[in-house]
């Protein structure tokens, strides 16, 4: 029973490595049931036994890139110094681990460009932005508090949904560069910093 569970899910893994890899390149739309079939080399029931569909291909697909990606970044919890200064480190670490998972991300842009008008879609989408948000409000948090920001969990969700919609951004105008992804992360990182200690009227931030 064990071996047979392990081959399963290294038929769902596959399955699932194929179609971030085509979608990527060909986008979700022109990326077909017979395209991730004629690739993995593994029959269409497979395919349905394991995602129902090609939009539960895509869920899973997301879910794992999107845990994947933030499982490589530092905790806050463990990132040593000031809470600015773990903000800072973590932004630092998300430039390189964006460029490390670019097929990723540009799936994901390219389903929230082109699947708003689709119900099924549109869940995928929300349902990655919220895990993003919920992630990024944890490192943003404390600083806004120690900056003496009035409402520092509101605003740290505020900032952190601004991010996800820059990153998306980012990823689409880069092309995959990395260069000038750490670029656009950089200035995003600023960006949250200034706005933050704006909001805080520099308290607990240094200048």
């Amino acid at each position: 029973m064990a071996g047979a569970e392990a081959i399963s899910q290294n038929s769902r893994d596959h399955l699932m490595n194929v179609a971030e890899e085509l979608m990527a390149a060909q986008g979700y739309h022109r990326t077909s049931i017979a395209d991730i079939r004629r690739a993995s080399g593994l029959p269409v029931g497979s395919i349905y036994h394991h995602f129902k569909s090609k939009s539960g291909l895509l869920a899973a697909v997301i879910e794992r890139g999107s845990r994947k990606f933030f499982a490589n970044l530092p905790r806050a919890v463990n990132i040593s110094g000031s809470t600015e200064e773990a903000m800072r480190a973590y932004w630092s670490a998300a430039a390189a681990t964006i460029a490390e998972h670019i097929s990723y991300f540009q799936l994901e842009a390219d389903i929230v460009w082109h699947g708003a008008a689709d119900p099924e879609l549109a869940a995928v989408v929300a349902k990655a932005t919220g895990y993003a948000r919920d992630q990024l409000v944890d490192v943003i948090e404390p600083f806004a508090q120690e900056a003496g920001v009035v409402d520092p969990r509101a605003f740290a969700v505020e900032l952190a949904l601004t991010s996800v919609t820059f990153v998306r951004g980012a990823v689409i105008e880069s092309g995959g560069d990395a260069a000038y992804l750490e670029r656009k992360i950089g200035a995003l990182y600023r960006m949250l910093r200034a706005d933050i200690v704006a909001q805080g009227a520099g308290r607990g931030a240094s200048p």
